[in-house]
């Protein structure tokens, strides 16, 4: 609603991931230090005060606008889900970014494992808290080398090549710390710092996309059914990502301890797979930037 065109929405949801950026950054990082001195109940409490109050900050920034928004699509919910549903720029948009959030909870999760069986380090949270400033950092400053790119070409592409340059990274987890010669920890902080590049491109995008799905849905239909597919993608992601934890602990099965790591160095590899099963199904979307009938 409030971005007409592919450039305004890039940059809009570059916005989104300095804000986002930021958010992960005290979530994970500030949380790390809280466990190591204060312990969970600690960590857990103050991260909980920090969301009510963002949330409730970001309502009253929209509350005047969200009440004069424009009238709802008049279709019934049974029938809005169908339409979203067969949409086939949304199933091959979406099941893509579904599979890189699940790909990267899992590599997230295996952090901790990591720096406490592979690293031997005792202060779990703190390098945990470094690790993940490491990936934020270089994701904040590769965002606006993106954003060009896009312009250059377009949004799918870069998204497409983030994509598969994720698959390809992840897995990388499993190497580090073989290289003979270089510590440990200079090993695993390089790997993050690769990590962020594909991270940003992956992030960058999602929600200028949907826009553009969103538009082509208008020109088709005759109606605005931005909440729908808003709703849908971060319903669909939040219940798929939930699934991260289970598939984490499956392949921890295999080792989690320093004289038994394969789980820990295999995690990287099952993230990347994942990823890359996203990728391939995103190869066969094809919407433009622009769409015949651009946002009002």
């Amino acid at each position: 609603e409030i971005a007409r065109t592919s450039a305004e929405r890039v940059r809009i949801s570059g916005t989104k991931v300095y804000f986002g950026a930021a958010g992960g950054l005290v979530g994970l990082a500030v949380g790390g230090l809280i466990v190591d001195h204060a312990g969970y109940a600690a960590m857990a409490a103050t991260m909980a005060a920090l969301l009510l109050l963002t949330r409730y900050l970001g309502l009253a920034g929209v509350w005047k606008l969200a009440k004069a928004s424009r009238t709802p699509a008049e279709l019934p919910l049974r029938e809005a889900l169908r339409a979203t549903f067969t949409n086939v720029h949304f199933l091959r948009f979406l099941p893509s970014f579904v599979f890189f959030q699940v790909g990267l909870q899992m590599l997230l999760g295996v952090l901790p494992f990591f720096v406490q069986e592979i690293l031997g380090r005792e202060e779990e949270g703190t390098w945990v808290a470094i690790l993940t400033a490491v990936a934020i950092g270089v994701t904040l400053a590769t965002v606006p080398v993106l954003a060009r790119a896009a312009r250059r070409s377009s949004k799918r592409q870069v998204f497409g090549r983030s994509m598969l340059a994720a698959a390809l990274v992840f897995p990388l987890l499993g190497l580090a710390g073989f290289l003979p010669g270089v510590p440990k920890e200079v090993q695993i902080v390089v790997y993050m710092a690769l990590a962020g590049l594909p991270i940003a491109g992956v992030y960058l995008f999602p929600s200028a996309i949907t826009a553009d799905i969103v538009d082509d849905d208008a020109a088709r239909t005759g109606m605005r059914r931005e909440a729908t597919y808003y709703g849908t993608q971060n319903v669909v992601e939040k219940t798929a990502s939930s699934l991260s934890p289970l598939l984490m602990a499956l392949v921890l099965m295999l080792g989690d301890t320093a004289t038994d790591p394969l789980g820990i160095r295999v995690a990287g590899l099952v993230a990347g797979s994942i990823v890359f099963a996203g990728w391939l199904v995103f190869r066969r979307y094809e919407l433009p930037d622009q769409n015949p009938e651009p946002a009002r």
